[in-house]
């Protein structure tokens, strides 16, 4: 790694530092000096106890606002210099990065944040420390000592801002080991206030300014600037003049709120990044089998101006003594199955996440259909979820399951993926030897590998030497690292781990890519031919029964119908077969192959009730169908070309 080489914002940098202290009486000379000694020591990965009781003594004594502002413009700075190093990697093919004894000086800013709870100075730190992890091809984070650094300022802060920081981090930052120091410091801080790690991250989580309405309105005098949380996907914005909807402000009208509406449209992305991981970690629930009073729970649930809009969307269970209850919330109050008020919760009362597992069919499609009635749309799959029960195969491999044996999947794909869903696994190369993905389960006492294998020999790779390609085989179960059988699985767990092994393979398998005929490697033909058309896992079923509800209701009713796995249209000029697992198409009567490659602006456009969110092959099949119930409407050229009999 080379020295950063940019010498006008290295000199910037100096001549800023000199001017401001220059500027200063003699006392302040004095603490700056002291505090600039500090800063400039040669330090290990962490403070020691002296450095901080320096640190600590020394700000007492100094004007704590002034020091804050000028910490904060030197870290900006700093910023700006990390910003040029990424572009001069990018121009020049090098990594140039600050001297060491320049990042000992920022080390100890970064560190000094920590003692100063001060807005607008973390916010710098966490936009410096996102640079510092951002990822090099070939090379990693820029500087991990730095990054580092910054865990470490957040740890230092007061919880409430602490945690919240770390829980961002560890969303955007996704390296195994920062995950894993995140993890460190969020649980060495719940030990201090005495709860636990879950506990301490529902208590910090922001509500980004929303209302209890999901939304957030800026002020711009005549004008008015509102966001809306629609989905956990989207978020809509719209605007005002005296109340009354506009389609858009005036340049005249940007202008003077020119910073105002880029911190408002920033928060409205940051919602949208920050919705898809409470969804996810509220669906964790499940296997930490989460329980709380609704004293405790309900403020961080259900009145939480952001996680209220998830947890408005899911069923909850409710138990008092003898009374249990599956409720979920609808104008204002607690409603079960049947649209009748719960009145009888206190504060004392039982809450869990409602799961399907154990109820009978008719409760589960009671809970679809009240559902439907009410267009609430879950923010994951709750009353549709599926259910996973060990087979007969299964019983007679004993210690294993083949459920999910000899699939292809996409590698990169499905990595991204396992991280996603709390499973760990490192991608694999030519360069290491083999890791199982796997998922820790420490509410049971247990852990799941679901295998897999590559061509070591042949395999395709990328020019960096990762596979494309995995190879699927057994499940397996352990609790203290010994085996388990799969009839000692617990239901519950076995069932949330298949779920998450059946969504890797409906996801990522080269079975769903419609384009494979046409570039993908010939000796896995078989397999994606045999994938594409083949039986319905349980998420197709799933998928299928969605489908048959649906579609009754569509305008394209009377073209469509079911034929075994498969979603039948009747176009104009050909008769189709959408496969509900794939979305692959046979056309009657030959069976002939048609390729579709999805549009992703339709099926975004699509104004249709779906149950639940995140199945995006059940939009892109909905989308299929409607292009072909009206075949003569194709203009594609590409498509129209396979129409001809």
């Amino acid at each position: 790694m080379k020295h950063l080489s940019n010498k006008n914002q290295i000199e910037t940098f100096q001549e800023e530092l000199s001017e401001f202290y220059n500027e200063m009486g003699r006392q302040e000379k004095t603490d700056w000096q002291l505090l600039f000694n500090l800063c400039l020591k040669k330090k290990t990965a962490k403070p020691n106890q002296k450095w901080i009781t320096e640190v600590s003594t020394l700000l007492l004594q100094m004007d704590e606002e002034k020091v804050a502002t000028q910490v904060q413009r030197f870290l900006e700075t700093v910023t700006s210099i990390i910003q040029e190093g990424h572009r001069l990697r990018k121009v020049q093919g090098e990594i140039h990065f600050l001297n060491d004894r320049f990042q000992e000086l920022i080390k100890g800013f970064i560190w000094l944040s920590g003692f100063i709870n001060d807005d607008r100075l973390t916010r710098t730190v966490e936009k410096l420390g996102l640079w510092c992890f951002k990822k090099i091809p070939g090379h990693g984070a820029l500087s991990a000592k730095l990054g580092n650094a910054c865990l470490y300022a957040f740890a230092t802060l007061p919880f409430e801002v602490g945690v919240e920081k770390l829980t961002h981090f560890r969303m955007k930052i996704k390296y195994a080991s920062l995950q894993k120091q995140v993890n460190k410091y969020i649980e060495a801080i719940a030990e201090k206030e005495g709860k636990t790690a879950d506990e301490m991250e529902e208590m910090v989580i922001s509500d980004f300014g929303l209302d209890p309405n999901h939304s957030s309105m800026l002020d711009m005098g005549l004008y008015k600037a509102k966001l809306t949380v629609k989905k956990v996907g989207q978020i809509d914005l719209s605007f005002y003049k005296s109340d009354i909807p506009i389609k858009a402000i005036t340049r005249a009208v940007k202008a003077p709120n020119k910073e105002a509406l880029a911190l408002f449209s920033k928060k409205a992305k940051d919602i949208k990044t920050y919705l898809p991981v409470q969804r996810n970690r509220i669906e964790q629930f499940y296997l930490k089998q989460r329980e709380w009073s609704y004293k405790d729970w309900a403020p961080y649930y259900i009145d939480h101006p952001l996680v209220g809009f998830i947890a408005k969307s899911l069923i909850w269970h409710f138990a008092k003594g003898k009374k249990k209850a599956t409720a979920i919330w609808n104008r204002g109050v607690w409603e079960d199955i049947g649209g009748n008020e719960v009145d009888w919760i206190t504060e004392k009362t039982k809450v869990v996440l409602w799961h399907p597992i154990g109820f009978s069919s008719d409760t589960i499609l009671q809970w679809r259909n009240r559902l439907a009635e009410l267009e609430i749309q879950q923010a994951f799959k709750q009353a549709y979820r599926e259910i996973y029960i060990v087979t007969d195969a299964e019983l007679e491999t004993e210690d294993y399951s083949n459920r999910f044996a000899a699939h292809i999947l996409r590698q990169h794909q499905f990595g991204a993926l396992c991280k996603v869903r709390g499973w760990k696994f490192a991608v694999l190369g030519q360069w290491d030897g083999h890791n199982m993905p796997t998922l820790q389960l420490p509410h049971w006492n247990m852990s799941a590998e679901f295998w897999v294998e590559v061509d070591w020999d042949s395999g395709d790779t990328t020019p960096g030497g990762v596979f494309n390609y995995v190879f699927t085989d057994q499940v397996r179960f352990y609790e203290d690292d010994v085996q388990l059988e799969m009839a000692d699985v617990p239901a519950i767990v076995f069932s949330e781990v298949m779920r998450d092994v059946d969504l890797y393979v409906g996801v990522t398998s080269i079975g769903n890519d419609p384009n494979w005929q046409d570039g993908g490697d010939e000796g896995m033909d078989d397999y994606w031919r045999n994938y594409s058309f083949a039986e319905l896992s349980e998420s197709s079923k799933i998928r299928k029964e969605v489908l048959q509800n649906l579609v009754p209701r569509l305008k394209i009713a009377s073209r469509c119908s079911f034929s075994g796995r498969y979603l039948v249209v009747k176009g104009d000029l050909r008769i189709y077969k959408i496969h509900i697992g794939s979305g692959n198409i046979l056309m009657e009567p030959n069976d002939q192959y048609l390729c579709i490659v999805p549009n992703r602006k339709e099926e975004k456009g699509q104004k249709i009730f779906l149950p639940f969110e995140g199945d995006q092959m059940l939009s892109i099949i909905i989308s299929k169908a409607m292009m072909l119930a009206e075949d003569r409407k194709i203009k594609d050229a590409s498509i129209l070309s396979q129409l001809v009999v």
